[in-house]
């Protein structure tokens, strides 16, 4: 099952494309759509090298996901939503480190 979060329309940068991240089983998906060209990256959750979320006192919340040595970056996310993204990798992580065992 998926789930699709979309970023804020109000915040800035994000007027009348803004980014959404969809969370699926094995890995999300982060979407950047544009006027004349669009970008989707996939990313594995066991590819990920770590991610980081700044939540400022006022405003919407920026995720950042390292990935190999490569930095995705994306702006607009409620506090909520960068929390039940935060969980869903964090979730995986302890699934993979419990198979693994």
């Amino acid at each position: 099952m998926s789930k699709k979060i979309v970023a804020s329309r109000i915040s800035s940068g994000n007027k009348i494309f803004p980014p959404s991240v969809i969370l699926e089983e094995n890995g999300m998906t982060v979407k950047f759509p544009g006027f004349f060209k669009s970008q989707a990256n996939y990313l594995a959750y066991s590819d990920l090298s770590g991610f980081a979320v700044n939540s400022p006192l006022v405003g919407y919340s920026t995720i950042s996901f390292m990935l190999k040595g490569d930095k995705i970056t994306a702006h607009g996310f409620t506090k909520n939503d960068a929390e039940i993204i935060r969980k869903k990798i964090d979730a995986n992580i302890k699934n993979k480190t419990n198979k693994e065992k």
